[in-house]
């Protein structure tokens, strides 16, 4: 069920399924993530300011040394907090094996930092003593609105609510 405010209801039938929805998200749909939490009658029906979201990345040109569970975790905590891999990139560090042309990650993104295009990498030579450096294109499936003053997802400039507007009608005299 969907209220007038775009708030949407689902009903369980026990407390058990209701919790093991809400423990084992993030939820996303179409690629855009479904903020869910438990409702009662006193409830207040309000959307909440939010300051992270998760959202999956592709991460492109990813050097086979830092093909690794490790490495993409390091790798994507220059864009966020990694949550997971992706079925597909986990199966690849695990078995090295198939075209690693990107790895893709859900990442916990914070609305107080940009998000990032790129991801500038060193690589260690074998020896130890020299390194290379290598730039990783990032690809969002999503990108949430975002207004910077703000600081929050959700909106941007044109639709913040802090800002005013002030309409000043000026009348002619003839």
């Amino acid at each position: 069920m969907m209220n007038s405010k775009s708030f949407f209801f689902f009903k369980f039938a026990s407390e058990t399924e209701l919790q093991g929805v809400l423990e084992s998200g993030p939820w996303i749909i179409r690629s855009t993530p479904i903020i869910l939490d438990s409702w009662s009658p006193d409830v207040s029906l309000t959307k909440e300011d939010l300051t992270r979201v998760p959202v999956w990345v592709k991460i492109h040109d990813v050097p086979i040394a830092g093909f690794t569970e490790i490495g993409l975790s390091v790798i994507a905590s220059n864009i966020g907090y990694p949550l997971k891999l992706d079925s597909y990139t986990s199966t690849m560090c695990l078995e090295s094996w198939g075209r690693p042309n990107f790895a893709r990650a859900l990442i916990d993104v914070s609305s107080d930092r940009e998000l990032k295009e790129n991801i500038k990498m060193a690589i260690p030579s074998i020896d130890g003593k020299r390194k290379s450096i290598c730039t990783l294109k990032v690809e969002y499936e999503w990108k949430p609105p975002r207004y910077a003053s703000c600081a929050i997802f959700g909106h941007t400039e044109s639709q913040c609510p802090k800002n005013v507007t002030i309409t000043v009608e000026i009348q002619s005299k003839d």
